[in-house]
């Protein structure tokens, strides 16, 4: 593949004459066959040259009137039987900026042999067909090696394209050139008749680059040689190589296979990236190709692009997974986190509505998120309205589901009626996860306390937050602050985290201290310093918070995110203490439909492993939690797989 700038060395100028094209053709014995613009940024041309000793015209593009040429990348392909012709396809960049580009504003210099003849936008435009046109004119014939290489230049070419400006006509043009060039092969026929198989259950799109793959294939010789995700743009991956396989039971039975096997996992599992983006939602096509040289291909179906349903289909694959470190390392992973990226770079306040007036110089903010369930929000302004100690505290919700914007707005409006009470209703531009609410919601306070609590926690009492802000004071070094939080029935959800070491071979878990206990057990009556407090209801201090980053938001759908944030206070000298004067209910598990947190449970306890696992034997010296929890029972699994193990 050639890329070109253009040259400056001086050339004798051949003069402007209406037939310039044919000029071009005898003098300089370069043709401009065709020009097509696929898209407002890129135009492809395709000429073709008489082979002579020495002969190879250079070609400039410029835009009219200008003197610096614009980028073009290409590729050459023989254009007839006796190799006496060669074609060149090159792909024309414009720069962004250029606003309105069409044919009239670009010319073509050729130069050959000291001769230079330039194709004005007037004669280029004589040349301009569309995509399909020159497709079948032009470059359909070629033999399979030239027109991989042409789609392999073509489907590139999205990667200088904005997402925002024409990147969709694009992707349609593309998938035009893509059918145009490509030779479809035999479509997969399943059953134990036949030897290959193959199917496609379900393609994620993470962003226009980033996908997440699953199906099944089979090869009765075991021939399988590769396994091409092929895009409706013509790009291709190959998904075998690092594929995470498992078993299918019904690809088993499909095949009358009795003993399940290594070699006969075909379920396939596989998080990749393109080299260009990819924006269509339909076209996508897989090949499977076997090293004798069959290749059969499968549709593949619509491609999902919902981040919320697309990060639970991840999350629930690790519940079945027999490899957990494997999948959860080499794809899930690498998955949630380019989510995660994206949803950080793309999550701002989309607006913020005041009810009353909120206090102008709050010693505390209260922040709580909202997410689809916001039953609970009207039973904590009933405890809120008789606590004398919210009459000068800062109330911030944060709507983490742009959806209910209005319907929330309208039950914000019902609430401040009817309780009087003053607060903030801040509006995210997409889901993010609690981490990003709360992040997010510290930001816009005013406080110099803050309060971070989810929607199912309720005050038992008046005076939690004057106790809370008591021990904070208290206790110089104290990081973060959390209260006894209780079930519905008085017995202990939490008096302050914990770790140990599972009972099921994969690390490290978070639990609480005294769970299950009388809320009045004696030992839940001293406030203490512990390993960590929960989200659930936390005090910190807003300059500390920010000093340390807020919450990482890597964590999904709230779990461990808490432990994490108050181990790296830790590091920096503050410690988390548990406070026995306030007492809240946490009607655990409600703030987020049910399902969802077990599954994002075991990742996020996996990836707090990952990133604390070897530092928890200090953590948990520091924290003796003897007499406050039952200890945890002997392990009888193998140790987990571990990166070096492997």
């Amino acid at each position: 593949m050639e890329h070109s700038t253009g040259s400056t060395v001086p050339v004798e100028i051949v003069d402007e004459n209406p037939d310039v094209l044919g000029i071009l053709e005898a003098r300089v014995g370069t043709s401009l066959r065709a020009a097509s613009w696929l898209s407002d940024r890129l135009l492809l041309l395709v000429f073709h040259t008489r082979r002579y000793r020495d002969w190879d015209p250079e070609i400039t593009v410029r835009l009219e009137g200008g003197d610096r040429p614009l980028l073009t990348r290409g590729c050459r392909f023989p254009a007839d039987e006796d190799g006496a012709v060669e074609g060149r396809a090159l792909l024309v960049i414009v720069p962004d900026g250029v606003v309105g580009m069409r044919a009239p504003r670009i010319e073509v210099e050729v130069r050959s042999w000291r001769r230079s003849i330039t194709v004005d936008p007037g004669q280029l435009a004589d040349r301009l067909v569309d995509a399909r046109s020159i497709l079948r004119s032009e470059l359909a014939d070629l033999p399979d090696a030239p027109r991989a290489e042409i789609l392999g230049l073509l489907a590139s070419s999205s990667e200088w394209h904005s997402a925002n400006g024409g990147g969709l006509s694009l992707s349609l043009a593309l998938n035009q050139v893509r059918n145009g060039l490509r030779e479809p092969y035999p479509l997969a026929v399943t059953g134990r008749d036949h030897p290959q198989g193959l199917a496609v259950d379900l393609l994620l799109s993470l962003d226009d680059r980033s996908f997440w793959i699953q199906g099944w294939h089979r090869d009765a010789d075991g021939a399988a040689e590769r396994l091409l995700a092929v895009a409706p743009e013509g790009l291709t991956f190959d998904v075998l190589p690092g594929a995470y396989a498992y078993d299918r039971p019904d690809v088993r039975a499909l095949y009358d296979i009795r003993h399940s096997s290594k070699d006969e996992r075909s379920g396939f599992i596989h998080y990749f990236r393109l080299s260009a983006p990819s924006r269509l939602s339909e076209g996508w096509l897989c090949e499977l190709h076997s090293r004798v040289g069959s290749v059969i291909e499968a549709p593949v179906p619509a491609v999902l692009r919902d981040p919320v349903e697309a990060r639970n289909r991840i999350l629930s694959e690790l519940a079945r997974a027999d490899q957990f470190e494997t999948l959860a390392r080499n794809h899930v992973h690498p998955a949630l986190s380019r989510m995660r990226e994206g949803e950080v770079a793309d999550v701002g306040v989309e607006v913020t509505r005041v009810f009353g007036r909120p206090p102008k110089e709050p010693e505390i903010s209260l922040v709580l998120p909202l997410y689809r369930r916001l039953d609970m929000l009207e039973h904590q302004f009933a405890q809120f309205v008789h606590d004398p100690g919210m009459a000068e505290a800062e109330i911030v919700l944060v709507l983490d589901a742009l959806e209910q914007h209005e319907s929330v707005e309208r039950r914000a409006r019902d609430l401040h009626e009817l309780y009087g009470i003053p607060f903030r209703l801040v509006v995210l531009n997409r889901n993010s996860g609690v981490s990003l609410a709360f992040n997010l919601g510290a930001h816009t306070a005013r406080g110099r306390l803050l309060v971070l609590m989810h929607s199912d926690v309720l005050p038992v009492r008046p005076g939690w937050l004057e106790a809370m802000a008591s021990q904070l004071a208290r206790v110089p070094e104290a990081g973060a602050v959390g209260p006894r939080l209780l079930y519905e029935d008085g017995t202990i959800q939490s008096a302050g985290l914990f770790f140990r070491e599972g009972d099921d071979a994969r690390g490290w878990e978070a639990a609480h201290l005294l769970r299950g206990m009388h809320g009045e057990f004696p030992v839940a009556r001293q406030s203490r310093a512990v390993a960590a407090v929960s989200s659930a209801c936390m005090m910190i201090a807003r300059d500390r918070f920010q000093e340390i980053g807020g919450f990482r938001a890597d964590f999904v759908q709230g779990g461990y995110e808490d432990a994490d944030l108050c181990l790296r206070l830790a590091e920096r000298g503050y410690e988390s203490w548990y406070t026995a004067g306030a007492e809240l209910f946490h009607l655990e598990g409600h703030s987020y439909p049910d399902g969802l947190k077990a599954m994002a449970n075991h990742y996020n306890r996996w990836l707090h492993n990952r990133t604390w696992g070897a530092r928890m034997e200090g953590v948990r010296s520091r924290h003796p939690v003897r007499g406050m929890t039952p200890q945890p029972r002997p392990r009888t699994e193998p140790a987990p797989e571990t990166e070096e193990g492997r």
